[in-house]
């Protein structure tokens, strides 16, 4: 059976407060019981926060380029970590539009 899961993506020019943005809305809505996957598309100025970063509930792994996240990939990450939801940080200078794509082509096989 196919797993499903929530994908939020953060997007934003650099230095525009989205690794900021993110460490404020996990604190906010991480529940007890719940998986968050990170997957950052760049690397800015602020990090996620260690006592995140440390949390068994919260996985960050690192792109190069939104255009490495695909279906093949979101599918995959799926199956290995089993996140409740994923938290896509988008690199604010690439398009969105096919990582919005793949996340819309995967409907009904995550």
């Amino acid at each position: 059976m196919a797993k499903k899961c929530t994908v939020e993506i953060v997007g934003g020019f650099l230095s525009w407060g989205k690794t900021s943005f993110i460490n404020a809305y996990l604190e906010e809505t991480l529940t007890k019981d719940e998986k968050v996957l990170i997957m950052q598309c760049e690397k800015g100025n602020t990090e996620i926060r260690d006592d995140l970063k440390s949390d068994d509930r919260v996985v960050i792994k690192e792109f190069r380029s939104n255009a490495q996240i695909d279906k093949r990939v979101l599918n995959r990450a799926i199956n290995f970590h089993e996140p409740h939801r994923i938290i896509i940080e988008a690199n604010g200078v690439q398009t969105v539009n096919n990582l919005i794509e793949n996340v819309d082509a995967s409907k009904g096989t995550l």
